[in-house]
């Protein structure tokens, strides 16, 4: 009897022990927002655990674990084991999911845990209003426009913008996916990545801001574009708790890691039709503000030989979208497809800078060819109005070749001449400016009419309703555009160019002497016309000679403003 009592003890005994093993798994959330950290932990009660195999995850990301603990309790010589195995996992896909049974074997058995089922919305935590987001809300991204209503063309700058919690430690972010900016032509602004924050205040709390990308954008269709969201992927550290509460690091609640993927929302731009009313023929889609000019390599030169002709549209808009003209030259000259050459600055909200067309032309017959003027019309979106744009004729005088076969030879042969000092290049420049045989080596004088394009042939009356300020404003944008070595050039062709208006004299025929005997047959004062012609002389030598002094532009630009308007005043 006694034995059998034993038996039944011990069956009692194993089914209890058997009875407390339980591996079970639990979440500390169900309902998240895409890029939410979840802790998970494992238990097995009643048993040392081996061979452990954790679900897929599928839907998640495996932040940490595992991470595997054991506790041992003892009550009245009974020992109980305890075994704990803990993720940290992120939310990565929106919709439903269920998180699979786990497996481990405990004695001789293999035990399955229970399912877990998880709901993950589809906006991202800390999406466009972190107002009324959780508390582990501590970053959020925005996309911003300068601008949400254009015409086609017209420039649109969006700044992508990362705000963080100002007690979060975060590293470097990472873009997960680029926009695609259908309908856009799209230009980066450089150095825009890894700079320092700016603070911001958004719904009454200060933020760190990190500029991710900024771009500049040139519709290309009208109607309602979207500009798409930027997403990226950082890691870091934040609060357990809302970052902004007076419980900072170090606090009860402590902190925790995270691994977010997050994005901005989506920018809706409405772009318009750009007007038919007084569009000139010449227009071509530029929108902006801009300049023409042109030059060339040389003046003279002899037949079958090459001129390169230079031709710049400098301003700001979609440069980067216009196409080389189509020129049209006296016949004998052959015109050969051009080379571009760009010189953008991306630093704005807007492009700017210059492009510039080399021609070749080959002139095959002797003689003296006036090379056309280029007309190029914009539309001003501040302005809302078309404007044009016109170069000066050229003169280029064609010179008979006697060894017209080959040009290498000549090449060749010139580089075989004896070096030209410097002293007498410059005395051979001194003789040219007193000889009053000079004509502008580079012409990059620009003309534009001040007013909206009414529909008239601008060859009827190209210089009509100008004043003296014109000529230098223009010169001074195009300079400012392409300073380097410009600057005098322009502003002769300025000074040039207000004689040509002024005394009526074809722009071929100016030179000091016919500048001289005009002024002088209008009766102004012989001190204005000689300030003049040593102003024009001046810059000639600072632009020709070398070594020529290019500082103070800003006064010589005044000293020219003043000498056109003691001439205009008479």
């Amino acid at each position: 009897m006694k034995k059998q009592l034993f038996l039944i003890l011990l069956l009692l005994l194993g089914a209890c022990h058997l009875n407390a093993q339980k591996f079970t798994v639990s979440a500390d959330k169900t309902h998240l927002t895409l890029g939410d950290v979840v802790h998970l932990s494992y238990s097995l009660e009643g048993g040392e655990g081996t061979s452990f195999e954790p679900p897929a995850f599928t839907g998640f990301r495996i932040m940490s674990g595992p991470n595997v603990s054991n506790e041992y309790s003892g009550y009245n010589r009974i020992t109980t084991h305890h075994l704990k195995i803990e993720y940290v996992i992120q939310a990565m896909e929106k919709g439903n999911h269920t998180l699979a049974s786990a497996h481990i074997v405990s004695g001789t058995k293999k035990l399955t845990s229970n399912t877990l089922s998880f709901t993950v919305s589809g906006n991202t935590t800390g999406g466009a209003n972190p107002g009324s987001a959780s508390s582990t809300d501590f970053l959020f991204m925005k996309a911003v426009a300068n601008k949400t209503s254009v015409v086609q063309g017209e420039a649109v700058a969006v700044s992508y913008k990362l705000y963080v919690a100002q007690n979060v430690m975060m590293t470097s972010p990472t873009i997960t996916k680029m926009p695609t900016f259908t309908g856009f032509w799209s230009e980066e602004v450089k150095s825009t990545i890894h700079m320092a924050p700016t603070e911001e205040t958004y719904k009454g709390k200060v933020w760190l801001v990190y500029l991710q990308r900024k771009l500049i954008l040139f519709p290309q269709k009208t109607g309602e574009l979207t500009v798409d969201p930027l997403e990226i992927e950082c890691t870091g550290q934040a609060p357990a708790q809302d970052p902004y509460s007076d419980n900072n690091f170090g606090g009860f609640y402590g902190i925790e890691p995270f691994h977010k993927v997050i994005s901005s929302d989506a920018v809706k731009i409405h772009v318009s039709a750009l007007p038919d009313k007084g569009k000139p023929a010449s227009f071509t889609g530029m929108v902006g503000n801009a300049a023409i000019a042109a030059t060339t390599d040389r003046k003279t030169v002899k037949a079958n030989q090459p001129v390169t002709y230079h031709l710049t549209i400098g301003g700001e808009g979609n440069l980067s979208l216009q196409q080389p003209p189509k020129l049209t030259m006296p016949e004998g000259i052959e015109v050969y497809d051009p080379k571009t050459t760009d010189k953008f600055d991306r630093s704005g909200d807007n492009l700017s800078g210059t492009r510039t067309f080399d021609y070749t032309l080959m002139p095959h017959k002797e003689g003296t060819f006036e090379l056309p003027r280029i007309t190029f019309s914009y539309y001003d979106p501040a302005k809302k109005s078309y404007f044009e744009s016109q170069t000066l004729p050229i003169s280029l005088q064609v010179e008979k070749n006697d060894n017209p076969v080959s040009n290498d030879n000549d090449t060749v042969s010139t580089s075989k001449k004896k070096p030209v000092s410097p002293m007498e290049f410059l005395k051979w420049a001194v003789l040219l400016v007193g000889s009053g045989l000079l004509l502008l080596a580079v012409i990059m004088f620009v003309r534009k009419k001040e007013k909206p394009q009414t529909g008239a042939d601008p060859e009827e009356n190209p210089f009509a309703d100008l004043d003296h300020d014109w000529y230098l404003a223009e010169a001074e944008k195009l300079a400012k555009h392409d300073p380097q070595n410009e600057f005098y050039t322009v502003l002769l062709n300025a000074l040039y160019k207000y004689m040509e208006e002024y005394l009526s004299i074809p722009f071929a025929h100016i030179s000091h002497e016919s500048i001289e005997t005009g002024l002088r047959s209008k009766n102004l004062d012989p001190a204005l016309i000689t300030n003049y012609l040593n102003l024009i002389s001046e810059f000639e030598m600072i632009n020709y000679a070398p070594g020529g002094d290019t500082s103070g532009k800003e006064k010589a630009m005044q000293r020219a403003k003043e000498a056109i308007r003691q001439i205009g005043k008479g």
